[in-house]
């Protein structure tokens, strides 16, 4: 199966690439993982009772993807 891009969800090339958008995947996949781990790393203050950071952690990382949550 082929990738689709995330902003037009048309199909990539072998490149990752995107001529319909002019798109290049690799920052969309370096914005989903700071995204995820800064989610990760607030998760894990929230679980020590952390809260102050934990909420700066999570506000960040909704920042880079709204939809992590």
């Amino acid at each position: 199966m082929a990738k689709l891009c995330p902003k037009c969800a048309r199909p990539l090339d072998a490149d990752h690439y995107c001529e319909h958008c002019d798109l290049s995947i690799h920052v969309y996949e370096k914005i989903y993982k700071t995204s995820r781990a800064l989610y990760n790393q607030g998760l894990q203050k929230a679980k020590v009772r952390d809260l102050s950071s934990a909420i700066d952690l999570l506000s960040r990382s909704i920042r880079f993807d709204k939809h992590n949550k």
